[in-house]
C-alpha cells in the first residue's frame, strides 16, 4: 500500500503549487514512517537513489524543506534497520 501511495505522489512531485508539494512530502513521510523496515528495500530498491536525490533538492517553501529533511531521516533510519548498521551517534 505504501508503494501505491508513493507511485501516486511521484507523478505530481514537481507541480508548482506549494500546497501540492507539501501534500506530497507529507505522504512520503507517512509512508517512510509506517512501512516496515523488512519491506523497505524490496518496495523502494529500484527508486531509492532517485528518491534520495529528489528529497535532497532545495525547495523554495520552508515547510517542504522541513518535511524533506524529516523524510530523509526516516529513510536513513529504515535503511539502517534493514541493513543492520549500528547507530554511530553513541
Amino acid at each position: 500500500m505504501g508503494r501505491a501511495l508513493l507511485d501516486l505522489v511521484w507523478a505530481v512531485r514537481f507541480l508548482t503549487d506549494q500546497m501540492v508539494r507539501r501534500g506530497v512530502m507529507f505522504a512520503v513521510c507517512a509512508v517512510f514512517l509506517s512501512m516496515p523496515a523488512e519491506n523497505f528495500l524490496t518496495e523502494l530498491g529500484d527508486d531509492l537513489m532517485e528518491t534520495r536525490a529528489w528529497l535532497a533538492e532545495n525547495d523554495c517553501d520552508a515547510d517542504c524543506r522541513s518535511l524533506a529533511v524529516q523524510s530523509l531521516m526516516l529513510l536513513d533510519k529504515n535503511l539502517k534497520t534493514q541493513l543492520q548498521i549500528p547507530d554511530m551517534e553513541t
